[in-house]
């Protein structure tokens, strides 16, 4: 197969059927009416983890989504995640509880916030 480069990510992501990693990215607005993107998931397959695949996944997030702010949120306890994030330049802003209704069942998950702020 030849070499591909999906925005510089090259083959760590995408190689003939294997997908090890991807991100969804939605753009929406604040509170203040302002643009913003949000990193609605990022995900490596835990067979490909410690290869810096999140990392070239929020690289190719920044370089192609840099026209306004980007935000995120991670389970509270997912140190790796946070680290990454602080890292790459978002700054924490909150902690909460997110509630997932699963049938008669609410699944509360504490959350952490960060934001990437971009004029």
């Amino acid at each position: 197969m030849p070499h591909k480069d999906f925005g510089g990510l090259k083959n760590q992501i995408l190689y003939d059927t294997i997908i090890s990693g991807f991100a969804i990215v939605r753009l929406g607005i604040d509170s203040k009416c302002n643009k913003r993107y949000y990193i609605e998931k990022l995900f490596v397959d835990p067979k490909y983890q410690n290869e810096q695949i999140g990392q070239s996944l929020l690289k190719a997030i920044l370089n192609n989504f840099n026209d306004c702010s980007i935000s995120v949120s991670t389970f509270k306890d997912n140190r790796i995640a946070a680290h990454i994030f602080l890292k790459f330049g978002f700054r924490h802003t909150t902690n909460r509880k997110m509630n997932i209704e699963y049938g008669k069942n609410v699944l509360t998950f504490p959350q952490s916030y960060f934001i990437l702020e971009r004029k």
